[in-house]
């Protein structure tokens, strides 16, 4: 069944995550919760729907791009005719829209690859050689583990695992309440070449919650977080 979800955050800097069990700081506080463990035969879940109408807008803060806060939506336009990066993971499309140079133009056209046991983002490539990132690998539960070659150099690889399973997240929303998110994920990501990392918070029937970077120092430069997720017809 489809899950409407509709969130408005605070301004960045009022903005609370809570439940991450992180121990990191970034776009608001992050407080510690309960974790109860669990465990999924496939990424289906916790992952984007790629299907044509599902729409994910974002609330996102890196000065590289903008010096205040911007949003960035992603609108799925379902299959890519009928091709696949691999036997068994068909493309599909992704417009992206933004206010912040991130996306030129405020334009984006890019593509994905999944199938119920893996998941990549390929840029704006459906044939791509080099950038492809792999999100998630199944089975979904903590201590999975999976490597990828990532950029120019085939020799650089990003090292990937599932930290914390289980946990609850919260953002509140523009009134002071908590809109609660179950069943969330914690994936980290290592890349030894560029020395930074790379988190992605997966709620279950939510997609992609939060993400950030970090740089070789530790210093947050990039954070994105859910503002809603809602059906949209033509």
């Amino acid at each position: 069944m489809f899950t409407k979800i509709k969130i408005s955050l605070l301004p960045v800097a009022m903005a609370i995550l809570l439940g991450l069990a992180t121990g990191l700081s970034g776009c608001g506080e992050m407080v510690s919760a309960p974790v109860e463990e669990s465990r999924s035969e496939t990424i289906t879940p916790y992952y984007f729907n790629l299907d044509e109408h599902h729409k994910y807008t974002y609330l996102v803060d890196d000065k590289r791009f903008a010096q205040v806060p911007y949003e960035l939506s992603m609108h799925m336009e379902g299959r890519h005719e009928d091709e696949e990066f691999g036997p068994g993971l068909p493309i599909y499309e992704c417009d992206w829209y933004s206010t912040g140079t991130q996306i030129p133009g405020g334009y984006y056209h890019g593509y994905y690859a999944m199938n119920d046991q893996m998941a990549y983002y390929m840029g704006s490539n459906p044939k791509p050689e080099t950038f492809v990132w792999l999100d998630l690998v199944a089975p979904v539960e903590r201590g999975q583990r999976w490597s990828f070659p990532y950029g120019i150099d085939s020799n650089n690889t990003i090292n990937a695992e599932i930290r914390k399973t289980g946990l609850t997240a919260s953002i509140k929303d523009s009134s002071g309440e908590p809109v609660l998110f179950k069943d969330v994920i914690e994936v980290v990501y290592i890349n030894p070449a560029e020395r930074d990392t790379t988190v992605k918070w997966f709620g279950k029937g939510s997609a992609l919650i939060a993400e950030w970077k970090y740089n070789s120092k530790g210093e947050k430069y990039h954070s994105k977080q859910l503002l809603k997720y809602e059906y949209v017809e033509d």
